[in-house]
């Protein structure tokens, strides 16, 4: 599988796989494939239109699957998952439009290694980027009021396994055919289990990650039940309780390919974080907020309205997001939990816009040149990598709506009343750009709340993927949901 950067001597994003774990993806793709084949009862070739995208592929439809936690099941796979190849180091144009179906939502997008993952309100559907086509779907096609509280997605680390989970059932999907791995029955109140999807533990290519509580806090590793008995590579321990007698809390679980963070609290103290190598099950790392690092509590800017500060993986680094989503001033080895820094500068005119595996953007107002800005690529000890310098105008909105990557910065431009709908391309090292005309909506004008600007045209819904840079249009409405990708 080809590797991708997303800038300059960037590493690979953390839903790509890295050289250590190859190997094992390689293996157990190989017993996914081989698990899945013996459950296939026909192949035919068939053409589809399928959430308003024509495929023409050799596709398997399973004869009336199951019902899932009690929705009725819409289920296509493939036996051919595309090759994408890379991440564009650029873009020059509007490859393809997808449209879905009319009455659903575009929640997510998620990178693939086979491409990307289209997270809907009623499902989801695996996209070959190459060509806009639908490669797979899983869809509850009367259930497009589900819930969001009762409804959950996770991919593993290496984006190669997504658990999906509309109620009380979670299935595992083989995220480039589509295929049902296994079904796992749940219940959503009542469980002591901490984690996520909806309660049934993180998701991991190895196995399942739980937790159960008393005052302590117990963990296990559970393998899934395709894997051989022989190789069991389950574990428990235990992460004390509060010293003052209560019950600690997880607030958080993440996954690395190697490592699992657990955040954890008690009532009177901060947040406590702790690596558990994912072999073994060993403790290897234990941080405590005030004492190991500090948030910056004054950054800028400051979310109009109050939401929980989550960590996220970017990675082998843990990142708090304590400005904005993928935006934050701590950054921590989730191998070594040695911390690299929690003091990156963001003020209102060096404000920081995006963390990244070896390095964060900047954009800087330059009071001596009049309408100018400056993105600014830097090392985490503030030496600048990279930068780009360009006219106001251009970078309206900088702190949102944008996607980087190895050759260029790639910008959704903002144009006020003008209602002009573009996508400027800002090469790294000079000032040159060009413009790319949009065939969808973006229209952000009224959102002032940069966070929210963040969720809705942001790192979860303008992002780059192997094959492509998709957008997805907003606002998002009750009619047509609709997709474009920059090559």
């Amino acid at each position: 599988m080809p590797t991708m950067s997303l800038v300059k001597k960037f590493k690979k994003s953390s839903t790509r796989p890295n050289s250590r774990s190859l190997v094992k993806l390689v293996s157990l793709g190989y017993k996914f494939m081989r698990l899945a084949c013996n459950a296939i009862i026909s192949s035919v070739s068939i053409s589809v239109f399928l959430a308003g995208c024509s495929v023409n592929s050799t596709e398997n439809q399973n004869p009336g699957p199951e019902p899932l936690a009690g929705h009725a099941l819409e289920h296509h796979t493939t036996d051919i998952p595309p090759d994408p190849g890379p991440v564009p180091s650029t873009v020059t144009e509007t490859a393809w439009t997808w449209e879905g179906t009319p009455g659903t939502t575009i929640q997510a997008i998620h990178p693939t290694p086979s491409g990307a993952l289209i997270e809907l309100n009623n499902g989801l559907i695996g996209m070959d980027t190459t060509t806009g086509e639908t490669t797979w779907s899983y869809l509850l096609p009367d259930s497009t009021d589900l819930e969001e509280d009762e409804t959950d997605l996770a991919l593993t680390p290496d984006g190669t396994i997504a658990a999906f989970s509309p109620g009380q059932t979670t299935v595992l999907l083989d995220t480039a055919t589509g295929q049902e791995h296994q079904r796992i029955d749940h219940q959503t109140e009542g469980s002591d289990d901490l984690f996520t999807p909806t309660r049934l533990g993180l998701p991991h290519t190895t196995g399942n990650l739980t937790s159960t509580s008393d005052h302590d806090l117990h963990l296990t590793l559970t393998p899934w039940e395709h894997q051989d008995q022989d190789q069991d590579t389950g574990w428990e321990t235990t992460l004390p309780g509060c010293d003052d007698g209560n019950n600690a809390i997880i607030e958080q679980g993440l996954l690395t390919d190697e490592t699992a963070v657990i955040v954890h609290t008690c009532p009177t103290q901060d947040p406590a974080l702790t690596g558990i190598d994912l072999q073994t099950g060993e403790q290897t790392w234990h941080l405590q907020q005030g004492d190991d690092y500090q948030p910056d509590e004054n950054v800028y800017p400051i979310p109009l309205s109050p939401r929980k500060t989550d960590f996220f993986v970017s990675d082998d680094l843990l990142v708090l997001e304590n400005i904005s989503l993928q935006r934050g001033t701590v950054v921590i080895d989730t191998t070594t939990g040695d911390l690299i820094t929690d003091d990156l500068p963001s003020t209102a005119d060096d404000s920081l816009l995006r963390v990244f595996p070896n390095g964060y953007l900047n954009v800087v107002s330059n009071s001596s040149e009049h309408n100018k800005v400056r993105y600014e690529l830097r090392d985490f000890d503030g030496s600048v990598r990279d930068t780009i310098s360009t006219d106001e105008n251009v970078a309206r909105g900088s702190n949102h709506s944008f996607v980087l990557l190895e050759e260029s910065l790639v910008k959704l431009r903002l144009t006020g009343e003008e209602k002009e709908q573009e996508i400027v391309v800002l090469e790294w090292g000079n000032d040159n750009d060009h413009r790319i005309p949009l065939n969808i909506e973006l229209n952000t004008e009224d959102i002032l709340n940069s966070d929210r600007l963040n969720r809705e045209v942001g790192p979860m819904t303008f992002r780059e993927v192997p094959g492509a840079v998709l957008l997805r249009e907003f606002p998002r409405n009750d009619h047509t949901p609709r997709l474009t990708a920059l090559r």
